[in-house]
């Protein structure tokens, strides 16, 4: 999917395909070893996203009900991620 992604270097948002893992709102070294490699593969994936598609900013969150989605914080030299709550007056 990121692939094709990549053939659309100009969408600034996409929604309805899980990119990400779900894991706890708690400090990383409070995480498990599972959560805290969910969150480098996180990592990894958003910036892969920020390659491909340079404008893209904003992802639906995976399976919440759509209250939240994932804005991406390009960085030097990388790129993060970040859990927001959905405002819909900017979507």
């Amino acid at each position: 999917m990121v692939e094709a992604l990549g053939r659309i270097p100009r969408i600034e948002k996409f929604f309805g395909v899980k990119f990400f893992h779900q894991i706890p709102d708690i400090p990383v070294g409070d995480m498990s070893e599972s959560d805290r490699t969910k969150c480098v593969d996180n990592n990894r994936v958003a910036s892969t996203l920020a390659q491909k598609c340079p404008e893209l900013r904003r992802l639906q969150h995976w399976d919440d009900g759509g209250t939240k989605v994932i804005v991406l914080v390009r960085g030097d030299p990388e790129c993060k991620y970040k859990v927001m709550l959905e405002n819909r007056s900017n979507s």
